[in-house]
């Protein structure tokens, strides 16, 4: 009969962690973990806000290639029930793409904003944006929209459809394309 007197290379049965190599690992983990996760919420807020503003202006570039090709008008509009435009209704309740044509289906449908963000129509215009076949907007000014979450205006987002049908999101946080501090509601 064989005895194992080697101790640095134990039978395979032998292998593994002891519970006190366990629990200071986890430990360790909980201690990493809990000095992560704070650090972790302002790169998700900025993260979810900016992929809100990237939707909004591809939805107006969709908008604007779609009149360009169908030969039409295209709207972006608010929309309560993702199929029709709602006069006066909240962007932040969802929005649609939708051409002009009657009974024509939604080109695209952007769902509500999550946690409570908002967007609002700085402009003054309708509530909807709508291009024309050349491309351009029917308003002879820009459309304006501030898109703002829980932190408030220092990280809200611009974004400014022109009356050329070009749509720009501001790069700095908090402030529009001339650098003039936003306001949220």
């Amino acid at each position: 009969m064989t005895t194992w007197r080697n101790h640095t290379n134990p039978p395979a049965a032998e292998r593994g962690f002891t519970l006190l190599e366990l629990m200071v690992t986890v430990g360790i983990a909980g201690i990493l973990l809990a000095i992560a996760l704070p650090a972790m919420r302002p790169f998700i807020l900025n993260d979810t806000l900016m992929t809100e503003t990237n939707t909004l202006v591809l939805a107006m570039y969709a908008a604007r290639g779609e009149a360009i090709k169908a030969d039409t008008g295209v709207q972006v509009c608010t929309s309560n029930n993702g199929q029709t435009c709602a006069a006066g209704g909240n962007w932040a309740n969802g929005f649609i793409v939708l051409s002009t044509v009657a009974g024509a289906a939604p080109i695209m449908v952007v769902n509500a904003l999550t946690n409570g963000n908002t967007i609002t129509d700085h402009s003054g215009q309708p509530s909807n944006v709508t291009f024309r076949s050349t491309g351009q907007t029917n308003a002879g000014a820009n459309y304006t929209f501030v898109l703002c979450d829980s932190r408030g205006a220092g990280s809200a987002r611009y974004v400014q459809v022109m009356p050329t049908g070009r749509a720009v999101a501001s790069t700095t946080p908090g402030f529009d394309l001339a650098g003039a501090a936003l306001t949220c509601p």
